[in-house]
């Protein structure tokens, strides 16, 4: 008895991909993980203010003295400022990407 081995089923071939013209799946899906990842940071940059600004307060509202002058304003606003621009950028930045 001849046993007959036929060759193994290959997939249909399709043509390669310009490298220059990126699918627009994988654009998509790169678009969408950097959203992700910028939302990520600034909430870690957030959650670091937060604690460190709080911190701050309990170092200068908690253990300080009658008639000393606060401080803990400064840094608050300064530091709150590039928060908020940082925010800006992840939630209103550039559109087209």
């Amino acid at each position: 008895m001849k046993e007959s081995f036929s060759e193994p089923a290959t997939p249909p071939v399709s043509p390669p991909l310009d490298p220059q013209q990126p699918t627009t799946l994988t654009t998509e899906a790169q678009r969408n993980q950097k959203k992700r990842e910028a939302k990520r940071v600034f909430l870690i940059h957030l959650i670091i203010y937060v604690l460190v600004i709080g911190g701050l307060t309990y170092l200068d509202y908690g253990r300080a003295t009658e008639g000393d002058n606060h401080w803990v304003q400064w840094p608050a606003m300064g530091w709150g400022v590039g928060v908020l621009f940082h925010g800006l950028g992840v939630f209103l930045g550039s559109r087209k990407n």
